[in-house]
């Protein structure tokens, strides 16, 4: 049904494209002939493949924009990336193929992006859900390296981009909010109140996912009525207003309120680089977005396992909230920037 509102630029072929999904989908691990088992039905598959009008990326557009209206519903979403070589080696007379593999190999690169809505998480923390489709597909054909480039040469090459306000605001989001705030309640726990220390850091830990879920749907609610960008930078302070009620001694009212605003953040960042980061830019932006924020998980544990047996806690939490508060108004400037490669 999707395919049918494919616009190839002709009735006659947006019909056969209907017709070749169609017959496709009955068959998905055969070969075209297993197919279209009639010789002229065959052959007009073959024409259709053939018609330079027929472009990849207007054939899978109205499914990848049924996905991401899906996706703008209130709820939590899950977008899983993968690249899979399409491998012609053998097909020795086809030309401009990509270079795939060990560098020997010819065909292309087709990196996928599934949109997953997530339902529940069991008790491992591992998510259950509900597939909602493909949020975006690119086909791209690497190009061999440069004849006579050395080793030297290749690694010199630029290969990373400047992070985006989006990229900083998310490694500093990660830092702050799932390693320091995590790791720090667990040490602070234990100065504050030593025989319940393991059992107060877990249940905050807890509350976080749970917060997470049951919030999620509302964050998502509230920043598709008043704009992504600008409800993400007013949580995103008030939650920095948390870490500082933190750092000032108020452990567990803080905790409480840096869980509940998190909570209510988790499902905004994502859908906004989405939305302004269009066409080919689209899974990059998202790609850059999670390494960023991992990058900053991992940096938040050593932080604060190295600063807090040195400096107050009133020091480290405040410095954290002016780095968050600050990122945030970063991005409430940044409008849709957007991230310039290294040695452009």
């Amino acid at each position: 049904e999707e395919f049918a509102f494919a616009d190839l630029g002709e009735p006659r072929l947006n019909k056969r494209l209907v017709k070749v999904a169609t017959n496709l989908a009955a068959s998905p691990g055969g070969t075209l002939p297993q197919a279209f088992p009639d010789w002229s039905e065959l052959k007009a598959a073959y024409r259709f493949f053939d018609n330079r009008a027929v472009d990849f990326e207007k054939v899978v557009q109205p499914h990848l924009e049924r996905t991401r209206r899906a996706c703008c519903e209130p709820g939590e979403y899950l977008i899983i990336e993968d690249s899979s070589n399409l491998d012609f080696s053998r097909h020795r007379r086809t030309q401009d193929l990509g270079v795939i593999g060990d560098g020997k190999g010819r065909g292309f690169e087709l990196h996928s992006a599934l949109a997953v809505r997530v339902e529940s998480w069991t008790l491992e923390q591992r998510p259950e859900g509900q597939l909602v489709g493909l949020f975006d597909q690119r086909c791209r054909r690497p190009r061999p390296a440069p004849k006579g480039e050395t080793r030297c040469e290749r690694l010199q090459r630029p290969r990373f981009g400047v992070p985006s306000r989006l990229d900083t605001w998310s490694f500093i989001q990660g830092m702050t909010l799932d390693g320091l705030f995590v790791i720090g309640i667990s040490i602070l726990a234990a100065v504050a109140i030593p025989g319940y220390a393991t059992l107060a850091a877990g249940g905050a830990l807890a509350l976080r996912y749970f917060a997470e879920i049951a919030l999620g749907p509302s964050g998502g609610a509230i920043a598709q009525r008043y704009g992504p960008r600008r409800v993400l930078t007013l949580l995103s302070i008030s939650t920095a207003a948390g870490l500082a009620v933190i750092g000032a001694g108020a452990l567990w009212s803080g905790a409480i309120l840096v869980v509940v605003l998190r909570g209510l953040i988790q499902p905004i960042p994502s859908p906004l680089v989405a939305i302004e980061s269009p066409g080919r830019d689209r899974v990059p932006a998202l790609a850059r977005l999670a390494t960023w924020r991992d990058l900053g998980a991992g940096a938040g544990p050593l932080l604060a396992g190295a600063l807090l047996p040195i400096i107050s806690q009133e020091v480290l939490y405040g410095a954290a909230a002016l780095l968050l508060a600050a990122s945030a108004a970063a991005v409430a400037m940044g409008g849709g920037q957007r991230p310039k490669s290294i040695g452009d």
